[in-house]
């Protein structure tokens, strides 16, 4: 997919974020948003080139859209999958995801990274793919704290650890 195939199929709004059709394929009309969510909250959007039918994200579509390359990596500031506006895109690196992660439904403390144990709290962190150890804690704020320390000296993003939102 190229920047300039890709203008010529969709209209994308940078202040909404929406796609929509320049034209009437089978089953679509023009002028109309398109999009599916995905089994990852993501929306997505089928095209076919060449008589191959392939299915793209639409964070990543907006990327190429508005800077004329396909992403390795896009991440969405807000932690919202659906908000495809160009200032809600990051692009960077694996790391740099990793920097602006969602809080895990799973997580019962609240707080990424901090676990409650038969003896009161733990933080911990990873960098660089490497777990670290920040504390044991009796008080349960003071392993938020030494966490939220550890975000601020290895600049992890400032929403890291926010909810999911968009599902």
């Amino acid at each position: 997919m190229t920047q300039a195939k890709l203008k010529s199929l969709f209209k994308y709004d940078e202040k909404t974020g929406i796609f929509t059709r320049l034209y009437k394929v089978k089953g679509c009309k023009p002028n109309i948003p398109v999009g599916n969510l995905d089994s990852k909250g993501y929306l997505r959007v089928n095209i076919t080139l060449d008589g191959k039918a392939k299915e793209y994200r639409l964070h990543r579509l907006a990327w190429l859209y508005v800077h004329g390359e396909m992403p390795r990596y896009i991440d969405h500031d807000n932690h919202n999958r659906v908000d495809n506006r160009i200032s809600n895109l990051l692009d960077g690196s694996h790391q740099d995801n990793m920097k602006n992660q969602s809080l895990q439904r799973r997580n019962k403390s609240g707080t990424i990274g901090v676990r409650e144990t038969k003896y009161g709290f733990t933080a911990r962190i990873t960098i660089d793919g490497k777990e670290k150890h920040l504390g044991s804690f009796k008080i349960k704020q003071d392993a938020i704290d030494a966490r939220k320390n550890a975000e601020v000296a290895n600049n992890f993003h400032q929403n890291h650890g926010a909810k999911q939102l968009g599902l």
